[in-house]
């Protein structure tokens, strides 16, 4: 319902802030429970809501949760590169800060793809 509802508040743009964290956190959640069907479907959300609102951040953002999901989906082979790219774009753009978490994230995810019982990372 919250993303229903914040889908239909283009005047209020911290609206679209929380729908993308709100999107992003339930996607975290998913992966870290291994519901794989539930975070494909909130990644197509997150497509498509970004092809509504045309923004690079999110959409570099996403690049690096479509790499998390396919490197947990296979088991640690596929996946690492996606999420390489978007660090690297980073980079690229001077965004050290959002960077640092990025790298962070990967180191997490590759312990929670290793010993899922002992390793999450939520997304708040």
């Amino acid at each position: 319902m919250a993303i229903k509802r914040t889908a239909q508040s283009d005047g209020f743009p911290i609206l679209q802030t929380m729908r993308f964290n709100l999107l992003f956190s339930l996607f975290a959640t998913y992966i870290n429970a291994r519901k794989l069907q539930w975070a494909s479907d909130v990644l197509a959300l997150i497509k498509q809501s970004i092809a509504e609102r045309e923004d690079s951040s999110y959409a570099i953002e996403y690049h690096f949760y479509q790499g998390w999901y396919e490197f947990i989906k296979s088991n640690g082979t596929a996946g690492e590169n996606k999420m390489n790219e978007a660090i690297t774009i980073l980079d690229l753009l001077n965004e050290p800060q959002t960077k640092a978490g990025f790298k962070t994230a990967l180191h997490i995810i590759k312990q929670n793809q290793a010993m899922p019982e002992k390793w999450h990372l939520f997304i708040l």
